[in-house]
Parts: structure tokens; C-alpha cells; sequence
């Protein structure tokens, strides 16, 4: 009735409504999160000990303080989180001494659970308390939830906190270490139960690149098994840092081998490792584009791996022997390095095949001219020249701050080509004289010594008939 004080039952009913959402924490599923947790994203932590493995659309987590370790790079226990395909596990970690900080940016506005993992992998001694701050104007002004881990989280911890954040907005997660060797955390999962957010990728062009993306650069891996075909810009460089090179094969049709870039031929190649390739592209200056890469499981149908690009991860969680290719957006504000990690979830080793900057148009190529033709002296060479194979069989060289020698190939010299000569003229026939019996009709010029020296001419007398090979 109006006028009259609510009872105890809508009291306390009220009280609900309106207190603010709370942290809610558990053991379950342990590491299996697949299915469970992640379906709007995903960072796991220090996957390889160095780096994550993330796929967060419209966010993005940052390491503010500590660092990353893999207790074990690869186990069957159930405590170790999940691969974002479910077929392997790896139990990792942020950590720091007192503090671990990350800090979750949105892209754009987001309401719903943000979900935590913790495991005291090797000890029962830890204990640390968990503080989320989403910054959101509501009935809780500092807009902090704190969840204490007070006692043994061995099996591992689950904690959820409810958030919402404005487009642009930051949240901020901090592991304060209350006991123990140092705060961890193992990690950051948006959204509830389904599959987990995936990269989108796609078999077309499979290996035929040239005019479809590279326009701005292309590296292209093991081209003839040792070394790679690339053409980046003077403000971008790619390093392999771990891996080798390999060819599958060296010249083929097969339209899934990548083109070169003048698209005549083909060759199936490729960066591995037996676990985890890893490539190192350094920017010059500020970048802002795509960077496309192309996986290509050449000889099976079983290889299976992860690819991340400075924190952005794809899951090559089915076959890709038909080629896979995946697209990063890349933002670098100030010169820096980009990072390239594929690990192997599954057949014989990761691997990649291509990486290249720019959307559609054609391949860049080195500029080349005709001019000053042979003519070097004094327009190039200055601190040094080699002359390949200038008497057949010998160069002619000078480098005294470098040498040069060749590791596969041989030396040819081409004969000279006949030429007139202006004082191999057929003689003028004389009444007095029978006219000869053959004429001159040819002249060769014959090189009689490797300096550039004056030719001599010697005149040939022939039935007009030229020898083989020479016109």
C-alpha cells in the first residue's frame, strides 16, 4: 500500500538489485577453456615462453608490468590451458616478483564477463589478490572488484568479474602477490560458452600472389632451399631469427606453389621447424597496413599450427595443404619490429611459405637500365669490380674491401661476332691481272689479350659461307 515501508523480503530484494556485480571464483574447468570460456576472445599467456597467444576482435591486452615463462612448453596434465584448436597444452604464465598489470583496450563498447586463470603450477604456496577496474561510471564509483586467492590454487583458479567499458575504454587487471614466490596469471578470456573467436582465412589465391597482394614488398621462403626471393622496401627488412629453409620443390606448375614475381615460374618452399618458427620484420618508420602471410602444407594433410603477429593469433586447426592465406592489420606509430611466431600443434613441423606488405597491384621490382651498357669504368665500381670469366676461365677483379667466389656455377666466355673491316675490301681487278679466285667478304675481330685493348683485324678470304652458330 502507498505510504506504508516495504517488508523485510522486498527490502533485501531490492538490496540485490541494486549492489553492485561481484567476483566469482572457482577451480572448473581447469585448463580446458575451450567450450567453456573465450567465445568473444582469448589471451593465453607466455605460450612459448616469450610470447601470447591472443585473438581479441575489437581489443587488445598490453603487458604494463612483468613478465612472461612456460612452466612446460608441452603437456597432457588438465591444469595447463588449452591450444585455441584443443590439441595441445602448454602451461604458462605472466608473472612479477610483486605486481603482474595488463591493461584490456576496447576497440569498442563492451558489457559482459571477463574471465581470469591463475595456477600455482609448481608450488602450493602462493596467494595473491586479483583487482579488476573497468572504469565504468556506476553504482560503484571506483569501479574496482577485488577477489583475494587465499588459499592454495594448485589446480588452478577460475575468477569471473563482470565489466563494462566504453568504446576506447581500458581495463585494468593487477595481481598483487600476498604470498609465495610472485603473482601470476595464466589467462584473459572474454565471453561465455562456445568456440572460441577465429581469424578468418582463406585458400585463394593459393600460390598465385602476383598482382593479388605484395604490392608494397614480398618475401618469399627457401626459394631454391637455401636462400629466399625478396624485395622489401627501404624501410622494412624480414630476419629469420629461428627455423630453416626448405624446397619441396624447386620448379613446378602446381598452382599452390608460390609464382616469382615476374609470375614465370613456381617453387614450393618453405621456412620450418620441427616446433616453433619465428621471424623477426623490422619497420624503419611508422606503418600502417596489412601484412598477409601464406602457410602451405605441401606434402601432408596432417600439419597443424598457430600463427601470431605481435599478439594477434590464427589457428590453422584443420588442413591447409590446398594453402592458407591470413591477414594482420599492422599500426606502428614510430620505427619497431614486428614479431612472427608459428608453433607446431600438430604433423611434422610449423611452417611458412610467404609473407608480404600491401593489398593488390603489381609485385615492386628493383629499377634496372640499359645505360651506360658495358661502358662501367667511372660511371659505377669505384670501391671495387669482378669481371666474370673475362678470359674463359678467370675473372678479372679488385676488391679490396670485400672478395667475392663462386659457390655454384661455371664461366663462359662468348666468341666474338665477324664483323667487315674497312681495310678487308675485295681488290679492284686489273686488265693486266686474272681477278682472284675467292673474295673477301668477311673480317673477324680477335681479342689478343684480357685488357681492354685495341682489337687486331684479321681478314678472312671465304666462299661467302658464314660459320655455324655466327650470322
Amino acid at each position: 500500500m502507498i505510504g506504508r515501508a516495504p517488508t523485510a523480503a522486498l527490502a533485501a530484494a531490492l538490496l540485490c538489485l541494486l549492489a553492485p556485480a561481484v567476483a566469482t571464483a572457482g577451480s572448473a574447468p581447469q585448463g580446458s577453456w575451450i567450450g567453456s570460456y573465450g567465445h568473444e576472445g582469448y589471451d593465453l599467456a607466455g605460450w612459448d615462453g616469450s610470447s601470447d597467444v591472443s585473438y581479441i576482435p575489437g581489443a587488445s591486452v598490453s603487458v604494463v608490468r612483468g613478465s612472461r615463462y612456460a612452466w612446460a612448453s608441452s603437456t597432457e596434465d588438465v591444469r595447463a590451458l588449452q591450444s585455441p584448436d584443443g590439441l595441445t597444452r602448454e602451461a604458462a604464465t605472466y608473472y612479477d616478483p610483486n605486481e603482474v598489470r595488463l591493461d584490456v583496450y576496447f576497440t569498442r563498447a563492451y558489457t559482459g564477463n571477463l574471465h581470469l586463470y591463475a595456477v600455482d603450477w609448481d608450488s602450493n604456496a602462493r596467494r595473491e589478490s586479483i583487482t579488476v577496474n573497468d572504469e565504468a561510471e556506476t553504482e560503484n564509483p571506483a569501479g574496482a572488484q577485488t577477489t583475494d586467492l587465499s588459499s592454495e590454487f594448485h589446480q588452478g583458479a577460475w575468477i569471473t568479474f563482470p565489466i563494462s567499458v566504453p568504446a576506447r575504454g581500458t581495463v585494468s587487471i593487477a595481481v598483487d602477490r600476498t604470498a609465495g614466490a610472485n603473482a601470476v596469471l595464466s589467462g584473459v578470456f572474454l565471453g561465455e560458452a562456445g568456440a572460441p573467436s577465429a581469424m578468418s582465412l582463406s585458400s585463394s589465391p593459393q600460390g598465385t600472389w602476383a598482382g593479388a597482394v605484395g604490392s608494397e614488398g614480398y618475401d618469399l621462403a627457401g626459394w631454391d632451399g637455401s636462400s629466399d626471393v625478396s624485395h622489401m622496401p627501404e624501410w622494412a627488412s624480414v630476419s629469420l631469427t629461428q627455423g630453416s629453409r626448405y624446397a619441396w620443390a624447386s620448379a613446378t606448375a602446381d598452382v599452390r606453389a608460390l609464382q616469382s614475381p615476374d609470375g614465370l615460374t613456381r617453387a614450393a618452399a618453405t621456412y620450418y621447424d620441427p616446433n616453433q618458427l619465428r621471424l623477426s620484420l623490422k619497420f624503419h618508420s611508422a606503418y600502417n597496413g596489412t601484412l598477409h602471410l601464406y602457410a602451405l602444407d605441401w606434402d601432408s594433410a596432417a600439419r597443424r599450427e598457430l600463427i601470431s603477429v605481435n599478439g594477434q593469433t590464427a589457428a590453422l586447426s584443420s588442413s591447409f595443404n590446398g594453402g592458407a592465406w591470413l591477414s594482420f592489420p599492422i599500426s606502428l606509430t614510430s620505427p619497431g619490429s614486428v614479431s612472427i611466431v608459428v608453433d607446431r600443434t600438430a604433423g611434422a613441423n610449423a611452417v611458412l611459405s610467404g609473407i608480404f606488405l600491401g593489398e593488390a597491384g603489381p609485385a615492386p621490382a628493383m629499377p634496372t637500365s640499359t645505360s651506360p651498357k658495358g661502358t662501367w669504368a667511372g660511371a659505377v665500381g669505384s670501391a671495387g669490380y669482378d669481371l666474370a670469366a673475362w678470359n674463359g676461365s678467370g675473372d678479372v677483379s679488385d676488391m679490396s674491401a670485400a672478395s667475392l667466389s663462386l659457390a655454384q656455377g661455371s664461366r663462359w666466355m662468348w666468341p666474338p661476332r665477324p664483323k667487315t673491316c674497312v681495310r678487308c675490301r675485295a681488290p679492284t681487278a686489273s686488265p693486266a691481272r686474272r681477278p682472284p679466285t675467292t673474295t673477301p667478304t668477311s673480317c673477324a675481330f680477335r681479342s689478343t689479350s684480357p685488357r681492354p685493348t685495341p682489337a687486331r683485324c684479321t681478314c678472312t678470304r671465304s666462299t661467302g659461307t658464314p660459320p655455324p652458330g655466327e650470322s
